[in-house]
C-alpha cells in the first residue's frame, strides 16, 4: 500500500524552518557560482527585452525610409545578448541541478557529508543523472514547447516593433488573462515535476526511466496537496525574491520599470536570493513527499539497485 504524503503542519513550524536553514547553511558557498551565472543570464535577457522596446518600424526599413544600420545594430546586440543568456543559463541550470540533487540526497539520507564530498560522489555515478533528466525532458517537452510559445507571444506583443506604424502583434484584451494563467500553470507544473524528480534521483537508486515516470505519477497523484504547497511557495518567493514585482503592477512606476538599471538591479536580487529560496523550496517538497520518496527508494533497493556507468 502506497504511503501518503506528510501533513502540512511542518510548513507552520518555526522549528522546521530553523532546522532547514541550518541544514542548507553549510552549502551556501557552493551555490554562489550558479547564482551568479543565473544573474548573468537574467540580466542579458533584460537587456535584450530592453532593446526590443526601442521603437522600430520594419516597414519603413524595408522600403528604404528607415534606418537600416539601426536594425543591423539591434539584431547583432540581440543575437549576442540572447546567446550569452542561453549559454550562462544552461550552465547555471546544470550546476544548480547537481547541487540541488546533492542537497536532496543529503537531506533524505540524513547524511553529514559536505557538499564537495557529495558532488565528488555524484561524479562517480557517471551518466546516471544525465539519463534521468533526458527521460525527464521527454515528459517535459510538450509543456516546455507550449510555455515557450506563450512567452514568445508575450514578448513580441510587448515589443515596440511595428510595420508601417502598425504593431507587429497585438494580444486581444480577452486573451491576456488566459495567456498569463497558462504561463503560470505551466511554469508551476514544470517546476513541481523538476523538484520531485530531483528528490527521486537524489540517492541514485531508482532506474532513470522509472524515476522519470514515477515523478510524473507522484505529481498527478498528489496534485491537490502540491497545489496548496505551490501557493505557499509562490507567496514566499514573491515576498523574498521578487518583491519588486509590485512596481510592475502600479501604473505610477511605469517609467521606473522601463529603466534598464532598475531591471538589472531586480534580476541581480532575484538571482542572489535563489541561494536560499531554491534549496528551501526543494526541502519543502521533499519533506511533504518524504514518506513516498523513501518508500520508492526502498522498493528499488538493494535488489533492484542499478549500476552507474
Amino acid at each position: 500500500m502506497q504511503k501518503k504524503p506528510a501533513s502540512f503542519n511542518f510548513v507552520f513550524s518555526g522549528k522546521w524552518w530553523l532546522s532547514a536553514l541550518a541544514f542548507i547553511s553549510p552549502f551556501l558557498k557552493e551555490l554562489i557560482i550558479p547564482a551568479v551565472l543565473f544573474a548573468v543570464s537574467n540580466i542579458c535577457s533584460v537587456y535584450a527585452d530592453n532593446l526590443m522596446h526601442d521603437n522600430l518600424d520594419l516597414g519603413s526599413i524595408a522600403s528604404g525610409e528607415g534606418n537600416l544600420s539601426k536594425l543591423g545594430a539591434l539584431l547583432i546586440a540581440l543575437l549576442l545578448s540572447t546567446t550569452l543568456s542561453l549559454l550562462s543559463g544552461l550552465l547555471a541550470l546544470s550546476m544548480w541541478l547537481k547541487r540541488l540533487t546533492c542537497i536532496a540526497g543529503l537531506y533524505l539520507g540524513e547524511s553529514s557529508k559536505s557538499m564537495k564530498e557529495a558532488l565528488a560522489e555524484l561524479k562517480t555515478q557517471g551518466s546516471y543523472l544525465t539519463k534521468v533528466w533526458l527521460f525527464g525532458l521527454l515528459y517535459l517537452l510538450a509543456p516546455l514547447l507550449i510555455l515557450s510559445i506563450c512567452i514568445s507571444i508575450k514578448l513580441v506583443a510587448g515589443a515596440a516593433i511595428s510595420i508601417y506604424a502598425e504593431p507587429l502583434l497585438t494580444i486581444p484584451t480577452y486573451f491576456e488573462a488566459p495567456l498569463n494563467l497558462s504561463i503560470l500553470i505551466l511554469s508551476l507544473l514544470i517546476a513541481d515535476y523538476s523538484l520531485i524528480l530531483t528528490g527521486l534521483s537524489a540517492e541514485g537508486i531508482i532506474d532513470p526511466k522509472k524515476a522519470a515516470a514515477d515523478a510524473l505519477k507522484l505529481l498527478f497523484c498528489n496534485f491537490a496537496g502540491l497545489s496548496v504547497l505551490n501557493i505557499f511557495l509562490l507567496v514566499l518567493n514573491l515576498f523574498i525574491s521578487a518583491g519588486f514585482f509590485v512596481f510592475y503592477l502600479l501604473p505610477q512606476f511605469g517609467n521606473l520599470c522601463k529603466d534598464l538599471s532598475f531591471g538589472i538591479a531586480c534580476q541581480s536580487w532575484l538571482a542572489a536570493s535563489t541561494i536560499y529560496t531554491w534549496p528551501l523550496s526543494l526541502l519543502l517538497f521533499i519533506e511533504y513527499l518524504k514518506p513516498m520518496l523513501l518508500e520508492q527508494n526502498e522498493q528499488d533497493s538493494p535488489t533492484e539497485s542499478i549500476s552507474h556507468d
